[in-house]
């Protein structure tokens, strides 16, 4: 195996943890991907969030940027005080991404 296979990961080949806090109201199926491709600075996940479910409350980074690309169905994203729905109806990745800087103090999140 070389260094580029070694930092490949397959999403259907995740092994996915099951996230709950505050009784159910936040949770998710979730996987920190960064790790697993050697990556020191970015926040990576692959979460899996059922309808009706929040995945983690408001919140902000100081030490990571962090990137949201919606690959089935649709949410919404909270930033300070906006919502933006975000959705992908077709089932491709569609590529409606935002992305927030370190440090910025805004928080964010859904």
């Amino acid at each position: 195996m070389g260094v580029i296979d070694s930092r490949v990961v397959n999403i259907d080949e995740l092994k996915l943890e099951h996230f709950s806090a505050v009784g159910g109201k936040f949770e998710s199926d979730a996987v920190r991907i960064g790790p697993l491709v050697g990556a020191k600075d970015l926040g990576y996940s692959y979460d899996v969030v059922q309808p009706g479910k929040t995945s983690c409350p408001f919140h902000s980074h100081r030490g990571e940027e962090e990137m949201f690309l919606i690959l089935e169905g649709e949410g919404e994203l909270r930033f300070g005080r906006r919502t933006t729905h975000l959705r992908n109806e077709t089932g491709n990745p569609t590529l409606r991404l935002r992305s927030f800087q370190v440090g910025s103090g805004r928080i964010h999140h859904r």
